[in-house]
């Protein structure tokens, strides 16, 4: 698809669904991810602290040390990241099914 064509679409949404749906969707989508970081914060990662022994996933890291530098690799944060992510678009695609069913019901 080229570029044109994209902006024709683009142009035909926005005539067609208005700017207003667009900002409200992107509302709804920064208030998801925020809900699923704190989701996982407190309830996810506990969960997994207890069955890690207490290690909280932005402490969980690898220390490597070369000469006299250290560098630590931040994998509990990137488990974290991904665990938020995975969730985020579960929650997103629940609820643009659930949307779409009840559109479909009342036809």
């Amino acid at each position: 698809m080229n570029l044109s064509k994209s902006i024709q679409k683009l142009k035909i949404l926005l005539r067609e669904e208005g700017v207003f749906v667009i900002a409200a969707g992107f509302a709804i989508g920064t208030g998801l991810v925020e809900f699923v970081k704190l989701f996982v914060q407190g309830i996810v990662e506990p969960a997994v602290a207890v069955i890690l022994g207490g290690n909280e996933f932005p402490k969980i890291n690898t220390t490597v040390a070369t000469g006299d530098t250290e560098v630590a690799f931040a994998w509990g944060n990137v488990i974290e990241g991904a665990i938020v992510l995975v969730l985020t678009v579960v929650f997103l695609l629940t609820a643009v099914k659930i949307i779409s069913s009840s559109k479909k019901s009342k036809k």
